[in-house]
């Protein structure tokens, strides 16, 4: 009898366990998830400081990254393709990056760092997710 259980527990974990595939392209989406949030918290971080005064990225640019985060958090919640979800985060990291990094400055402050670390972020995950999607 005990042999006949492990062999409906090993059926049934068959059926019920991921493969390897689907694993890693979650992971990815993750990730996805978890820069475009920090794209966003980005966004109301102060972006620059001088002699005690802050701006919050809200207040300039950052507006920007803070709707191109929600829209990937969208999309990538939304489509059922891994493969559009991959190249909305692309699209997405890359705005993100490159509104973030230019405003890198002396002056720079944390929100500036989180939201270019957020970007940077966002276009490795996709890029390594539509590379094994390929």
């Amino acid at each position: 009898m005990a042999t006949d259980d492990t062999a409906t527990e090993d059926a049934v974990a068959d059926q019920i366990e991921p493969t390897v595939d689907e694993v890693e392209i979650g992971t990815e989406q993750k990730a996805l998830f978890l820069t475009a949030a920090l794209a966003i918290v980005g966004a109301f971080l102060p972006w620059y400081s001088v002699l005690g005064v802050s701006v919050i990225g809200f207040e300039g640019d950052g507006l920007i990254t803070f709707v191109v985060g929600i829209v990937v958090l969208g999309l990538v919640w939304y489509f059922d393709s891994a493969k559009r979800s991959m190249v909305t985060g692309m699209i997405g990291g890359l705005v993100i990056s490159l509104v973030a990094f230019y405003h890198v400055t002396g002056v720079s402050d944390m929100g500036v760092y989180v939201t270019v670390f957020a970007g940077l972020g966002m276009l490795v995950a996709s890029v390594s997710g539509y590379w094994k999607l390929r």
